[in-house]
């Protein structure tokens, strides 16, 4: 972290990186390439179903849920290194926005100082939408590492599981 921000430094990201936002009608027409990804990213019981998934693309489709990519230009040629979601709710008592970051994953090694930058997009994305936090439900450990780099609070409860 830099000692004058609480923001974690950006420093190896390679020039061509880039975070962009896939629009629905490509996610359709790939659909087996960003489903494996996403579906694999998905560590909350029950929710890796063929159902689940069904509903993930209608999602994607209405705008409900966004998909993006973390892209590397290489020597012309882009090379996708992230697939992830996110969507933004509103909580009915408080109005309070949030963006959720429902399913991350690598699709090649990812370095931290690609997720970290990744995030700080996300960041200003959140603030674009007036959301007040951003979210993540996972069980995979790594998570935390990338949450306590941003100051983040870091815990998964599940009650029961049913």
């Amino acid at each position: 972290m830099d000692s004058q921000s609480s923001q974690p430094l950006n420093h190896n990201v390679p020039d061509g990186v880039r975070y962009i936002a896939v629009p629905a009608d490509r996610v359709s027409k790939n659909w087996e390439f960003f489903r494996y990804y996403i579906m694999q990213a998905l560590t909350v019981p029950g929710t890796n179903t063929e159902f689940h998934a069904g509903n993930i693309l209608a999602a994607i489709i209405k705008g409900n849920l966004q998909c993006w990519c973390a892209v590397d230009r290489v020597k012309g040629e882009d090379n996708i290194l992230a697939v992830y979601t996110t969507n933004i709710t509103v909580d009915v008592l408080s109005g309070c926005k949030s963006l959720i970051l429902y399913s991350l994953a690598g699709v090649r090694n990812l370095s931290f100082p690609v997720i970290n930058k990744g995030m700080l997009e996300l960041k200003e994305y959140a603030k674009k939408h007036n959301c007040s936090v951003i979210s993540a439900v996972t069980g995979i450990p790594n998570v935390g590492k990338l949450a306590a780099a941003f100051s983040g609070r870091v815990g998964q409860v599940i009650i029961l599981e049913v």
